[in-house]
């Protein structure tokens, strides 16, 4: 009789260490199952980084070439544009991080550093004033007034190179593609837009861009 009587005390036991087994199995399934469903959130911040970090191409000094003429045509080259009264040397401007100091040009015309040089397969990019801060007109200030075939010469340790004028544009300030390099010989001549001054800015809004072909 006191056998019987106990039996069901040890079932009753033997249950609820069944259930507490199960409940401790619950709660580490439960646990596991919160981090599985937490870890996909990382992955879209991880993306978004990236996505910032996405490179930009820009022109800069690195991509210029530098001739080997550039040290000796500051004082030898000379710029002919008889169709509008243009006679002026020929000055170095170097770049200053990523842009050229034309600051110190005056009358002169600037030849910038990094394109090509005379007698090389290449566009030769020459820059002047369109006006002065004293008022005076600069030396390119007739330049919008080039018409095609119009002639440019370039003189150069005694040698004259002839240009005709096979384009002329106008362009954004952040337009570089007038100095991009090109498989031929090539003249570019370039100044602000007298036209697209903005006075509250103090600042050209446009560039008059010409371009000429060598045929001599």
């Amino acid at each position: 009789m006191y056998r019987r009587q106990r039996r069901p005390a040890s079932n009753f036991f033997t249950l609820i260490l069944l259930g507490f087994l199960a409940g401790m199995m619950y709660l580490v399934y439960d646990n596991m199952n919160q981090r599985s469903v937490q870890t996909p959130e990382i992955t879209p911040v991880l993306e978004a980084t990236i996505q910032q970090t996405s490179p930009t191409s820009v022109l800069s000094e690195a991509t210029l070439p530098v001739p080997l003429a550039t040290a000796g045509m500051a004082i030898e080259a000379e710029i002919f544009i008889p169709s509008i009264g243009v006679s002026a040397p020929i000055i170095p401007v170097f770049l200053d991080g990523e842009s050229w100091n034309v600051s110190q040009l005056g009358m002169n015309v600037g030849y910038l550093q990094g394109t090509a040089w005379l007698d090389e397969i290449g566009n030769v990019v020459l820059s002047g004033h369109v006006d002065l801060r004293d008022g005076r007109a600069g030396i390119f200030r007739k330049l919008p007034e080039l018409k095609t075939g119009a002639q440019i010469l370039l003189v150069y340790e005694g040698s004259e190179r002839s240009y005709v004028v096979s384009e002329l544009m106008t362009v954004e300030p952040e337009d570089l593609t007038p100095l991009y390099p090109t498989d031929f010989e090539r003249l570019t001549l370039i100044t602000c837009d007298a036209e697209a001054y903005d006075f509250l800015q103090d600042t050209y809004q446009k560039r008059i861009v010409v371009i000429a072909e060598r045929v001599s």
